[in-house]
């Protein structure tokens, strides 16, 4: 694409290059030159056209011009969302380096310019969003929405007469840019006047325009007109609902079970809205099954069958009873879950950590026992939550296909544990995959610390000097952490770590995180008990209830770093969900040796001494005094 293109430019965000043109540059400017010979109803083939006459009027130094057409690259090339009333006009890119025009740039006087000009477009699309704009920017401007209801509508019939072409059908009366016109005519006429002329003609022309679909069998227009119909309530919506069921009655046959699935769900929302709640029934099952077909059809891969099944019985929860069908899909599921483990193979990213070993070698290595330990305590500390979320949204700005889809976590029986949201297109990431990025992110970062540091200090600590249980002991006594009575089983813990006994460790010192929690905060005057109002029986928060109902008051006291890694490691189903896994006896015998097991017994480790750092000086002294040779 040109390096001028207006919508793209550098210029400061106060003042962005489709906002320069003034009234005389307007006055002075032929406003459809570049458009002659233009036959696509489409707005960026408006857009490219007012491009290629801006940087021509940029070459032939006619500035005024060229102002004029960057203002109108701007206004086409916004992205046209008409089924979102309050918002139909996006940003049609968003990236690091700033973000594309939007409709609220030309609040003001950009917008009344344009108004004013408005009966000097004659080009229909172009006319059309400009008045929506302008009235967008301004519901008291009734005639900008009448104009632009008028322009929408003699758009439409040049698409179907054939004087204006679709750029993405060959029925051009029933193509996506006629279905679009359609959905934001009526968007408008719902907010002017549902009786109002226009509004009156674009209700006519979707019904007509609906059952042409219907007599031709257009599978794809039948869809999007019926769901237009029946979002804007122009029909009777249990005759649109039994238009499509006899639609795709017609299909049984077919194996596109997508389409058909759609057109069921669709039958069944017209059904409800008319009323008919037992056939909206069945046509939820229809729908359904068509996932079942489609699960089935896909048996030789285990992860998709297993999908559908469950997007299936997802459907089948919406339908009273039912409940051996049910019962059979779930086996199905189960059996299908199965064989995914199966047909799953690993990959590997090799990383070099030579560097990090070796740097973790000469933090260690001369250093006394007490030395090690605290350079052990030292040697990761998590990120602020800040900073993960700012590189997670880089990351999917600058990367966007990474996070395009929706990403599922499987446990090792093949069954889905964790859903995150993909981005669903381009822009700004919402939460679901910002957090998602995050869990991979953090991911890495835990396997680098676990593998390049944490087990190669543990080895050398164990090999140059005899850890003993006294001496960790002597650690665990001198921590505010650890509750009164816990010492020992803390002690024991980390003794299994140090000798490498993970199985021992992770189930002995995970289960002691959530007690240590509640021991703080009432060390720092909190209540972290919870009553029944009916039986007056107080009891303890769980370490699920102290994040979601005291992480105030956690971060205030551990960080939001701290308390950000917490729940990555033990509670985020997106994570290793470690406390979970432990509590309900579901590590395979495996997952102690694993990168984030080394890393959780690690991260306690680091709770326990992280209080006694800042004196950890006075803590060795005493530590010699008691423990060195007489």
């Amino acid at each position: 694409m040109p390096d001028e293109q207006a919508n793209s430019s550098e210029s400061s965000p106060e003042t962005p290059p489709w906002l320069e043109a003034t009234t005389s540059d307007f006055e002075t400017t032929d406003l459809e030159a570049p458009l002659a010979n233009g036959e696509l109803a489409d707005a960026y083939d408006l857009s490219m056209r007012f491009l290629a006459a801006m940087n021509d009027a940029k070459a032939a130094n006619q500035l005024p011009a060229a102002r004029v057409y960057s203002t109108l690259n701007a206004v086409t090339s916004m992205h046209f969302k008409p089924r979102e009333a309050m918002d139909p006009f996006g940003p049609m890119m968003v990236g690091p380096r700033g973000r594309s025009a939007i409709a609220d740039d030309f609040r003001g006087e950009p917008s009344a310019i344009l108004l004013t000009n408005l009966s000097r477009f004659k080009h229909s699309v172009l006319r059309a969003r400009i008045a929506d704009l302008c009235w967008i920017l301004d519901r008291k401007r009734s005639e900008a929405a009448v104009a632009a209801m008028s322009a929408y509508l003699e758009a439409f019939e040049q698409i179907e007469n054939g004087t204006l072409k679709s750029r993405f059908s060959d029925d051009e009366a029933l193509g996506h840019d006629s279905i679009e016109i359609l959905w934001r005519t009526l968007q408008i006429g719902r907010q002017i006047g549902w009786d109002k002329e226009s509004t009156k003609i674009a209700r006519t022309l979707l019904v007509n325009h609906r059952l042409r679909a219907v007599k031709e069998g257009a599978i794809s227009e039948i869809r999007e007109l019926s769901e237009l119909d029946l979002n804007f309530g122009v029909s009777d919506p249990a005759d649109v609902a039994a238009d499509i069921e006899a639609t795709v009655q017609k299909l049984s046959s077919s194996t596109d079970f997508h389409q058909r699935n759609w057109l069921w769900k669709l039958a069944a929302k017209g059904y409800h809205y008319g009323k008919q709640s037992d056939v909206a029934e069945h046509a939820w099952i229809e729908a359904a099954e068509c996932l079942v077909a489609l699960a089935e059809s896909q048996l030789g891969n285990a992860m998709f069958a297993a999908h559908w099944l469950g997007m299936a019985l997802s459907e089948y929860q919406r339908v009273k009873g039912h409940r051996e069908r049910k019962t059979e899909l779930r086996h199905k599921l189960i059996d299908t879950q199965a064989r995914i483990v199966e047909q799953m193979s690993p990959f590997t990213h090799e990383t070099n950590i030579q560097e990090i070993v070796k740097n973790v070698r000469q933090a260690l290595l001369g250093k006394s026992l007490m030395g090690m330990l605290k350079r052990f305590v030292l040697f990761a500390w998590p990120p602020q939550v800040d900073e993960l979320r700012e590189a997670a949204a880089e990351q999917i700005r600058n990367s966007p296909l990474s996070s395009l889809f929706m990403t599922t976590r499987l446990d090792h029986e093949g069954k889905t544990i964790h859903r995150s949201p993909g981005t669903g297109g381009f822009g700004e990431a919402d939460e679901g995959a910002i957090e998602n990025k995050i869990a991979q992110n953090e991911q890495i970062r835990r396997g680098l610390v676990a593998t390049g540091q944490i087990e190669v200090a543990r080895e050398i600590i164990i090999t140059t000097h005899t850890l003993r249980e006294q001496d960790l002991m002597f650690i665990c006594e001198n921590s505010p952490f650890i509750p009164d009575g816990h010492v020992g089983t803390y002690t024991h813990g980390f003794a299994r770590f140090f000798q490498g006994d993970m199985v021992g460790a992770i189930y002995i010192l995970v289960p002691q995180l959530e007690n240590s929690l509640r021991h703080v905060l009432k060390a720092h005057g909190h209540d972290v008990t919870k009553m029944d109002l009916n039986s007056l029986v107080q009891e303890d928060r769980t370490i699920s209830g102290l994040f979601e109902q005291m992480r105030q008051e956690l971060d205030s006291i551990f960080g939001t770093a701290m308390t950000g890694d917490i729940e990555r490691v033990f509670l985020s189903k997106a994570g290793p969900h470690i406390r979970h896994q432990v509590a309900h006896g579901l590590l395979h015998d495996s997952t102690p040796f694993g990168d984030d097991a080394r890393y959780a017994c690690w991260l306690i480790f680091h709770l326990v001494c992280a209080p006694l750092i800042q004196h950890w000086d006075e803590l060795e002294e005493a530590y010699s005094q008691i423990f060195s040779p007489s």
